[in-house]
């Protein structure tokens, strides 16, 4: 007589107790969203919260270059002469006639920079300024900067443009001459040649 072989009994499997990790194909997969009520919450934008307020910041960093004058960052080069810091009319002064141009900047109007801090150069028909304030302890930070491009008439004889830096008066006198006959009326000889030369034909 055999004896019958006892087995435990098998309990039925309920779920796998092993832990895969968040992004195995194995792991629990959540419901769709269109499984679940949605709700009325709009969808979260790609740009956070840190890139918005660095926008702002690179804003006001621009603005602080170009000063706080929002048409001063529209425009690169400016004729009007603008005072860089205020409303105040005594940044430059200009003469401009028919013969000669003088601009005398006033670099006092650049509060905060000595007059060793501010660059003056031309550039073909843009005089450009450029202030910066390096820092004691780090020479390659700038404590403050800003840079302002003004435009020369167009009538400006480029071979003629002088610049002089004047550190007792703090200022710079930019002056060219003028090219002559700019802008004045043409008149043209129109003179028919085919009554010189009976070979010559019009093409139609």
């Amino acid at each position: 007589m055999s004896a019958a072989i006892q087995r435990p009994p098998v309990s039925p499997v309920r779920g796998s107790f092993v832990k895969h990790p968040p992004n195995s194909p194995l792991s629990v997969v959540a419901p769709h969203s269109f499984d679940s009520p949605t709700d009325s919450t709009p969808p979260i934008s790609p740009i956070g919260k840190s890139s918005q307020m660095q926008e702002t910041t690179d804003v006001d960093r621009t603005r602080h270059k170009f000063g706080d004058k929002s048409k001063f960052i529209r425009r690169m080069s400016s004729t009007e002469w603008e005072n860089p810091f205020s409303d105040k009319q005594n940044f430059a002064k200009v003469s401009n006639d028919d013969d000669h141009f003088e601009a005398k900047i006033d670099l006092a109007c650049f509060a905060g920079f000595s007059i060793d801090e501010i660059d003056v150069n031309v550039y073909e028909y843009d005089i450009l300024i450029h202030a910066r304030k390096d820092s004691p302890n780090n020479p390659n930070f700038a404590l403050s900067e800003i840079s302002r491009q003004y435009r020369l008439p167009d009538d400006v004889d480029l071979e003629t443009v002088k610049l002089q830096k004047n550190k007792l008066k703090n200022q710079v006198c930019v002056e060219a001459e003028k090219i002559h006959g700019y802008g004045k009326p043409v008149s043209y000889a129109v003179v028919d040649v085919t009554n010189h030369d009976p070979n010559i034909k019009y093409i139609h």
